[in-house]
């Protein structure tokens, strides 16, 4: 990457140049200030070269980071980057002047601007202002450092590392003579290219690494141990001290005196603090302070004995102990928002942070109703003490306004109605005028009360959960005592053992805790109110938080699926069991083809990846949209990015499934297969239209395929299958062995004589008494043959004659597809296979379209064709029929539900590829819901109408075709204890069940230890029944791959899970299933576990 000079003025241009040994493809720019992406760009290069000119604006001021990338043929992002300097625009001046030091939360702050130019003159100028929570800024993990010199230069950014006489970084940032401008800009390039990233904007993680987490808690238990021993042995030197000089009650003035501690890893412990309260932390293991894998405690002088308590412990991401609980807390230990010297015994001061007592930040989007009223029950009539203000409203950006127009002398006024978030506001302010000078600055808005309370809730419980929810008392006044929690009542939940009311004492300058056991009773969205209040003292607070409660019960859906012309309606029934409050009618609508691959891709990309097959089915979503997208010119850079990333990881993956000697595997190990090796030969030539994919791969995947073909132009069958003893279609079917390999060698280009000899061999076999599946795979060779109209017009009228049509539907029926699909799912796999040779020949386009509503009306309700090959083939058509341009749908949707009006949308050329999802409330579950849906336009459009409800979980049934039955050693667990889960799973089949799925349920407020499931896998190796290939886990269950599971064969797995907190919660469903199959499935009932 290349820039035209290193130090900009704002206002400039700055050209950019990209020099790369890739000759073609795209390459991304990123540009990085203060840990944050300003801006990204996405540019083709051509012949190894591109370029881009962006704008130096003010917002750019100071150090900036400029990154491009490209992904390398092996996956990998390959990056190089500068780093230049835009000097602030300073021929304007901003002040900016609130009318109070800091605000009450919810009080309108009003701010005067004032504009002046060089000389001090007030001009008149438009000013854009942005007022965004510092609690953001803080999440960028800044470490700044050399406060005056490297004012910009965020040490996160740069760490110099060079040696150049008289060159210092104030000769660099500061205006030089114009004269001078080049030797300036010649001594920075020196200066920017002697630095290094010290942590980049980035976020890595190690995918497929298993961690021993039970000795890596026990090592967390010992370090932890250790410092409350330590800190033990602190407070009964103060306490010896203290008794000698009984007058000093200065915990500081104490630490002082007393020999310096050191923590395990060798660092002094660091104290914060003064008076009769004073923070003590440790380091670390990254002997960093301030950093997320601090450890830290307090001490506090009571009734003439120091008391040690042990508030935090770091090892995981910056949490925060109170109470026994845990609580997320901010990078780095601190948000802005506390008060510098504010604990007992300190002077007053400025707002700084404080890492024990500042806040955790929230990360809340959209604005929360505020409550209208509040009745709280204070056990007196006479006399109510005032109420305080409900905080409720914790947005991350509070005010912003592009354009306030400042009068002839440069002032302004506005108000702004604050948010109920305690903390520091950061005004971002840029000006200019209709001369072009500009100018820029920074200021903040402080929000704060001193006493105030939080808590600290889960995103979701299920309906029955159980969980006791910490509660933070802040107290900042200059007074202490007892103070009354009062959680209000609501219908959504109950208190378990529990009271509304509570006291705790908190002194001044103190943090509370306490906690209270709800129990979950209604299913939605809710809001929990919580007031306290100093007995005796004005200081009192009440805030209120949201939480979503889940249905307790198995997941139904019912999907109705099919072309709006001009209206259509439904009706959706529920059962008469269903749970209450738990159905939902969704309206999905698919203006054109992109938004069947939006939706399509977003769901398979949440699909498993581990054979061949199913990373292959995972990648080509990608292939076939990056294509489309950049067809129909509707590709954006991140767009573009993500997908290529997933391309290339893919493509790579494929890779390492190559047998040694040619040929392509589920698993890597020989032998290859044959049909196995043609799907990815297709799919490796079609990535190479998007990707560089290395053509030594497509050319040795032909070549092997070429070389394994008989005399007679056909193929051997393959002697080992995935299914092994499994009867299948390809273990003795020669034609549709070499019709599918003869395709693929055709498809992909191949020029071989093998070709010409295949087809000789597929045409002397060719009748009518062939199944669709194959019939439908020689149309396709057939098609891309070309060189033999009989052979393709006989191939297509025996394909067509094997169609099935009803109404204004077309499909083919299959027994079983090249791999493995069975019933409905092989269904639109051959079909979708179909549709392609239709349109590839061009001469049945009635039929074609027909088929294509059949694909349309087969989508489920996650958005897919159930197997990952029947959502390819039927991505696949469906793109192909509009390959030749996007949709030209438009005009206006109506959506009523029981005759009322709940929806309209219309329809342009600027959203007619998206995918429009709509939700439907006032659902009545005791009868008949009639959904019609209304178009008025040109053109017509997809649609699906799909109902969620959930069901009481029952007793398996009696003979599933797979069962799951999960149990555990115990129901109640202590803190950090372990529960043994016992897995069993069984094959009720008369034949083998094939690429078994387990998805097994981890509990919430759990982790399981992954050592228990690698032991099994290394265990299962050999086996040819139960072998389990591969493992992964999310954050709700781990994922394992079995090859297979013969028939009446049972696997048991047996896995240990640490509580992590207190919680009674449902575990999440387990289930098994087929992966070519899914509705051979069965799901396991979740338990309920308790930890005390």
């Amino acid at each position: 990457l290349r820039a035209e000079r290193a130090v900009f003025r704002a206002g400039d241009r700055i050209p950019l140049k990209i020099l790369s040994t890739k000759k073609q493809g795209a390459a991304y720019i990123d540009v990085v200030k203060e840990g944050q992406t300003i801006l990204t760009r996405d540019l083709d290069i051509n012949n190894g070269q591109a370029e881009l000119s962006l704008a130096a604006t003010a917002d750019l001021a100071g150090a900036v980071d400029i990154r491009a990338y490209i992904f390398s043929g092996n996956a990998q992002p390959v990056s190089d980057h500068r780093l230049i300097f835009v000097q602030p625009a300073d021929d304007l001046k901003i002040e900016a002047m609130a009318d109070a030091a800091a605000y009450k939360p919810g009080d309108d702050a009003r701010i005067r601007f004032r504009v002046t130019n060089s000389r001090g003159e007030g001009v008149q100028a438009a000013l854009g202002l942005q007022v965004v929570d510092e609690a953001v800024f803080a999440l960028a993990e800044k470490q700044p450092g050399f406060a005056k010199v490297f004012f910009y230069l965020e040490q996160e950014a740069m760490k110099p590392r060079y040696e150049v006489h008289s060159i210092g970084m104030p000769e660099i940032v500061e205006p030089v003579a114009f004269a001078k401008a080049d030797q300036r800009d010649r001594a920075a390039r020196a200066l920017f290219s002697a630095t290094e990233l010290v942590n980049s904007n980035k976020f890595d993680a190690v995918a497929g690494q298993n961690l021993g987490q039970a000795k890596f808690q026990e090592y967390i238990g010992r370090y932890q141990k250790t410092f409350q021993a330590q800190l033990s042995r602190l407070a009964e030197e103060l306490t010896r001290l203290y008794a000698v000089n009984p007058h000093t009650g200065d915990l500081a003035k104490l630490a002082a005196e007393a020999p310096k501690p050191r923590d395990a890893w060798g660092s002094e412990l660091w104290f914060i603090g003064a008076g009769t309260f004073m923070q003590v932390r440790s380091a670390g293991p990254d002997k960093q302070n301030g950093t997320a894998d601090d450890l830290a405690g307090s001490l506090q002088l009571q009734n003439g004995r120091v008391i040690a308590n042990v508030m935090g412990q770091g090892f995981a991401g910056g949490r925060f102990r109170v109470g026994g609980n845990i609580q997320q807390f901010g990078v780095d230990g601190g948000v802005v928002g506390g008060i510098a010297g504010g604990i007992a015994g300190g002077g007053g001061g400025g707002f700084a942070p404080q890492p024990h007592f500042a806040m955790a930040p929230r990360a809340l989007n959209g604005r929360v109703e505020m409550a209208e009223s509040l009745a709280l029950t204070t056990g007196r009539i006479s006399s109510p003490e005032p109420q305080p203000r409900v905080r409720s409203y914790f947005p991350e950006a509070l005010y912003i306004n592009p354009e306030i127009i400042t009068d002839s002398s440069g002032r302004a006024t506005i108000s702004i109605p604050l948010a109920d978030s305690i903390t520091t506001w950061r005004m971002a302010m840029l000006a200019s005028t209709v001369h072009g000078a500009l100018g820029s600055a920074t200021s903040s808005i402080k929000v704060f009360q001193d006493f105030f309370v939080d808590l600290d809730l889960p995103v979701t419980l299920t309906q029955g959960d159980r969980v006791s929810i910490p509660v933070a008392v802040y107290n900042y006044s200059p007074n202490g005592g007892d103070v009354t929690l009062q959680l209000q009542p609501a219908d959504w939940f109950s208190l378990a053992g529990d009271t509304a009311s509570k006291t705790v004492a908190v002194e001044s300058g103190r943090v509370g805790a306490s906690q209270f056991t709800i129990e979950a009773q209604k299913i939605g969205k809710f809001k929990l109110t919580l007031s306290a209040r100093v007995k005796g003292q004005p200081n009192a607070d009440i805030v209120v938080r949201e939480i979503e409660v889940v249905p307790n019960g198995r997941e139904q859906t019912q999907v109705f699926n099919g072309r709006l012309e001009t209206a259509v309606q439904h009706e959706v029934r529920f059962p008469a069991n269903s749970i209450p409050d738990a159905s939902k009618i969704y309206v999905r609508l698919y203006p054109g083809p992109l938004s069947q691959i939006v939706e399509g891709m977003d769901a398979i990309l949440r699909m498993p990846g581990g054979c061949f097959e199913q990373t292959s089915s995972a990648t080509y979503p990608n292939i076939l949209s990056l294509d489309y997208m950049k067809n129909t010119k509707k590709l954006t850079p991140e767009v573009h990015a993500k997908a290529e990333g997933f391309i290339a990881n893919g493509y790579q993956r494929l890779l390492t499934f190559e047998v040694p000697g040619g040929g392509f595997s589920w698993f890597g190990q020989a032998p290859a297969n044959k049909i196995l090796t043609s799907y990815g030969l297709m799919e490796f030539s079609d990535m190479s239209k998007v990707h560089d994919v290395d053509p030594a791969v497509i050319r040795r995947t032909q070549q092997w395929l070429a070389g394994q073909q008989q005399p007679d132009g056909s193929w051997k069958a393959d002697s080992s299958f995935i299914n092994e003893g499994a009867t299948n279609r390809f273990n003795s079917d020669l034609l549709r062995i070499a019709a599918y390999v003869a395709w693929s060698l055709e498809n992909t280009g191949y020029q071989g004589p093998q070709i010409d000899k295949a087809k000789q061999f597929v045409a002397q076999r060719l009748n009518a008494n062939l199944d669709a599946y194959t019939l439908a795979v020689i149309a396709n060779f057939a098609a891309d043959y070309g060189k033999d109209r009989d052979f393709e017009r006989q191939a297509m009228q025996l394909l067509l004659d094997a169609r099935t049509e009803k109404d204004n539907q077309v499909w083919w029926t299959a027994q079983e597809t090249a791999v493995f699909a069975t019933g409905s799912s092989a269904a639109v796999e051959t079909t979708g296979l179909a549709v392609q040779a239709l349109l590839k020949w061009g001469e049945a386009s009635a039929i074609a379209s027909k088929a294509l509503n059949y694909i349309a009306s087969k989508k489920d309700a996650s958005g897919t064709w159930g197997t990952t090959q029947a959502t390819i083939m039927a991505l696949r058509a469906l793109l192909l029929s509009t390959s030749k341009g996007s949709s030209d749908v438009q005009g206006a949707v109506q959506i009523s539900l029981n005759g009322a009006p709940a929806q309209q949308l219309m329809l342009t050329p600027e959203n007619n590829d998206l995918f429009h999802q709509f939700v439907l409330k006032s659902v009545d579950v005791k009868s008949a819901n009639t959904v019609e849906i209304k178009f008025q336009g040109k053109g017509n459009l997809a649609y699906q109408v799909a109902s969620d409800y959930f069901v009481p979980w029952s007793a398996q049934p009696a003979q599933e075709p797979l069962s799951i039955d999960v149990t555990y050693d115990r129901n109640q667990l202590a803190q950090n204890d372990i529960a043994t889960a016992k897995a069993v799973v069984k094959n009720n089949l008369s034949k083998s069940a094939n690429m078994v799925m387990v998805d097994l349920g981890i509990p919430p407020g759990f982790d399981l230890l992954t050592e228990d499931l690698q032991l099994y896998q290394d265990k299962s190796a050999n086996l040819k029944s139960g072998r389990l290939e591969k493992f992964s886990l999310t954050a709700t269950q781990a994922i394992l791959y079995f090859d297979s599971i013969a028939s009446g064969d049972t696997v048991t797995l047996r896995y240990r899970l640490r509580a992590k907190y207190p919680i009674r919660a449902r575990t999440f469903p387990s289930r098994v299933y087929e992966y070519y199959d899914p509705d051979v499935n069965s799901t396991a009932r979740p338990a309920q576990l308790e930890v005390r």
